[in-house]
């Protein structure tokens, strides 16, 4: 039968050793048969499980060593524990399988055991032992049993030389923000730290990570448009190399960025913490909740923000008359958004309620900014129903914290814009809403001066 209707199927199961002889595995469980509840008991052993024998462990059985000189260096000693099934009590003699590697030495502090027992094992290494992984055996035998523990001992006799760096390339530019950094391996070396920082002296470095191969891909970009310093410095259980020499790169050029050489000119910047500054808000349809907030901001207090109501409503927030210039390049309008307004429940690109971007060139009409104009910060998707005034427009929704959307404006240039923001919502759910900051249009030069005047008179 099956259970449909409780959630305690397995609460009476168990499956224990049997204190008395220690080998038989007794196990209990409950079955739905076609009308009741029923309950199996049943018992298991191993067919070796009952013969008198012995067991054998140990700890540490994986070490480290630094073995740097002819002088014999003392490994961490290794407790022996011989244990006794079914009564056994014949003596066990410890010892070392076929020998030890080259440049070991070791013994027990008891050999043979009685078990229930303990012994300990003392060993110790030269440097004339191979670098590396040298595998030992600790050996227990008795009337013609022989148990082995594996003591793995990785062994180095010098501090590691320092590495080689091969990618990025040296002074290399427009590198991808998330690279994978390369380097050659160093003799010896078990692990390597990688530093990557802003400046030449690693003042600032921004990410630091040890890493045991000889490559390295960082999980998070890093910053776009940048002057990158990188090194490597090779450790083992003798210590650190000295640091690679330091290689440099400039990072590609994001999307709102710069090109090396060129500097960011800002043409329009209201953070919103100046009152209205130009800005205007109304509804077509609906309630117009379009006002200055003090909730959520990126910088420092103030921001729009809008309701995401549960009627219909069509709420319109419009940025004032904004000069975009001829001079510069990469003109691009910026601005940062936190919302939480209803998308469809279980998909990551429809919507109910949603919001998105307009512009008007010259004073004309406002039309959506497509999705091919936004080069950051897409629309999630469609909006679904028809009773949204926005109904069929690509648009925002969801909940998601602050996030940066960055615009291309390249066809904007010599022309007056203006940005209209639309939060379009249906006749059901509400959410918190919409809030707008740090809205700016900027562009590229190869001038960081925007004007200039050293009064002095024209010849």
């Amino acid at each position: 039968s099956s259970q449909s209707n409780f959630d305690r199927w397995g609460d009476y199961f168990q499956m224990g050793v049997d204190p008395v002889d220690g080998c038989t595995f007794w196990f209990t469980g409950e079955y739905m048969a076609a009308a009741n509840w029923n309950t199996r008991i049943a018992s298991f052993r191993f067919d070796a499980c009952g013969t008198p024998t012995f067991t054998m462990s140990g700890s540490p059985l994986t070490q480290n060593v630094c073995a740097a000189s002819p002088s014999p260096s003392a490994l961490t000693p290794v407790a022996i524990t011989v244990g006794s099934v079914s009564g056994f009590t014949s003596p066990v003699n410890l010892g070392f399988g076929a020998g030890l590697p080259v440049g070991f030495g070791g013994s027990y502090t008891v050999t043979p055991v009685n078990p229930p027992g303990s012994s300990q094992a003392n060993l110790t290494v030269t440097n004339a032992a191979a670098p590396g992984l040298n595998a030992l055996t600790l050996r227990g035998s008795s009337g013609g049993t022989d148990r082995d523990l594996a003591l793995n001992v990785t062994v180095a006799t010098l501090v590691p030389a320092a590495s080689t760096l091969s990618a990025p390339a040296n002074n290399a530019i427009d590198v991808s923000s998330t690279p994978t950094f390369s380097w050659t391996a160093s003799s010896q070396s078990t692990s390597y730290l990688i530093e990557i920082a802003t400046d030449v002296g690693f003042g600032n470095i921004i990410l630091s990570q040890s890493v045991s191969g000889t490559s390295f891909q960082p999980a998070a970009a890093l910053p776009t448009n940048t002057q990158i310093y990188w090194r490597v410095t090779a450790n083992n259980i003798c210590g650190a190399s000295t640091p690679s020499a330091t290689f440099t790169f400039r990072t590609i050029s994001a999307p709102g960025d710069c090109s090396v050489g060129s500097f960011t000119n800002v043409v329009y910047s209201d953070n919103m913490e100046s009152g209205l500054s130009g800005w205007t808000h109304s509804a077509s349809t609906g309630t117009d909740t379009w006002t200055q907030s003090t909730a959520r901001s990126t910088s420092p207090t103030h921001s729009w923000f809008a309701v995401d109501p549960a009627l219909a409503s069509d709420q319109r927030l419009v940025s004032p008359t904004i000069a975009v210039p001829t001079t510069l390049t990469n003109l691009n309008l910026q601005f940062q958004h936190w919302r939480d307004i209803e998308n469809v429940s279980g998909s990551a690109t429809e919507c109910w309620d949603g919001s998105i971007l307009e512009a008007s060139i010259d004073g004309g009409a406002f039309t959506q900014v497509s999705g091919a104009q936004i080069q950051v910060g897409a629309y999630t998707g469609a909006l679904r129903t028809s009773a949204n005034p926005l109904a069929g427009l690509q648009a925002w929704c969801g909940a998601v914290p602050f996030n940066k959307v960055i615009v291309d404006l390249s066809t904007f240039a010599g022309h007056n814009a203006q940005f209209r923001f639309r939060l379009g919502s249906d006749a059901s759910v509400g959410r918190e809403g919409w809030y707008i900051d740090d809205v700016k249009v900027q562009g590229c030069s190869t001038s960081d001066v925007i004007y200039a005047d050293g009064f002095d008179p024209t010849l």
